[in-house]
């Protein structure tokens, strides 16, 4: 069965899951294996097992009670809406080697962009769940949270529709709850092409620490490792061991060391330093590295990174 839509109950607190039966039968009472939009064959994310508390037949503004439901029919299930966000493929609990039916796809998009806030702080909870009851309810609108302002974003086909959305958010799915709208908070990113053709010097707040950097493209496999959680957040500094100073010359992760080939030197080579993330404090830097400069190399921790 594939679940194409979730209509909300008369009291907006719950949902119910609609959609066509494809193959065999369903009915109350099952224990079905509900496998979501991003789940992988094999694998168990977004991957829940749970039992039809009531099968219905929804025909216009009308509801009947029905025992189970053959293919080429449509229904509606209840007790299956907390696992399911917007569209969902259910097979029985034994076929674990399942695939999806792929998810259905609009020809419009959300293009239209607000950030939306309790007037209250202390209300921000109530909001997120009204956020997620709105996701459901609507297949075209897409909800999510800037990481990198802490904004809820709601994107909508056209203002209309944005305006739709804020109204059941208030009305219907937080209660009236007091919500102040705004324009999201675009964050400001580049990207480079190419190898940098210079080299740029940056100097510390006293003067006394300079940074030389150079710039070049990763590879898109990196990008989509890093976007899927696959890479370690640990960073790398690596310096150069032939020149009297040190200098950092490319920050990678260690995932990248190990796919390129270079185990040995992570083990063996004294120039492959680790640093926390977030580190960008000079004096900060040295004080990490200390302890580690002491046993791998006379040179005195005052001069890292020093001109």
């Amino acid at each position: 069965m594939f679940i194409s839509k979730m209509f909300p109950t008369k009291d907006f607190s719950r949902f119910r899951a609609f959609g066509r039966v494809f193959s065999g039968t369903i009915g109350t009472g099952m224990k079905v294996r509900i496998q979501g939009g991003q789940y992988v064959p094999g694998k168990k994310h977004d991957m829940y097992i749970k039992g039809i508390q009531r099968t219905i037949l929804m025909m216009g503004g009308k509801e009947e009670p029905i025992q189970d439901v053959p293919c080429g029919n449509t229904c509606a299930l209840i007790g299956i809406d907390d696992v399911i966000k917007k569209q969902a493929t259910i097979v029985n609990e034994d076929y674990a080697d399942a695939h999806n039916i792929r998810m259905m796809k609009y020809t419009v998009s959300p293009v239209v962009r607000v950030a939306v806030h309790a007037k209250n702080p202390s209300e921000l909870p109530k909001l997120v769940i009204g956020l997620a009851k709105l996701s459901k309810s609507d297949p075209l609108v897409i909800v999510s949270q800037d990481k990198a302002t802490g904004q809820h974003v709601i994107a909508g086909c056209g203002d209309l529709h944005v305006e739709i959305c804020l109204k059941d958010l208030r009305e219907l799915y937080t209660k009236n709850l007091e919500i102040v709208v705004d324009d999201p908070v675009v964050s400001y990113c580049e990207t480079i092409t190419e190898n940098s053709s210079m080299t740029c010097l940056s100097k510390s707040p006293n003067k006394q620490n300079r940074l030389w950097c150079t710039a070049q493209p990763l590879n898109e496999q990196l990008g989509k490792d890093i976007i899927d959680g696959n890479v370690v957040q640990d960073l790398l500094l690596i310096t150069n061991p032939t020149s009297s100073t040190w200098s950092i010359t490319t920050v990678m992760t260690r995932t990248l060391l190990l796919r390129s080939g270079t185990t040995d030197h992570w083990d063996k080579d004294p120039t492959f330093l680790l640093i926390p993330p977030r580190v960008s404090n000079i004096s900060l830097i040295s004080r990490i590295l200390s302890p580690v400069l002491s046993k791998m190399s006379p040179v005195k921790v005052s001069s890292v990174m020093r001109k």
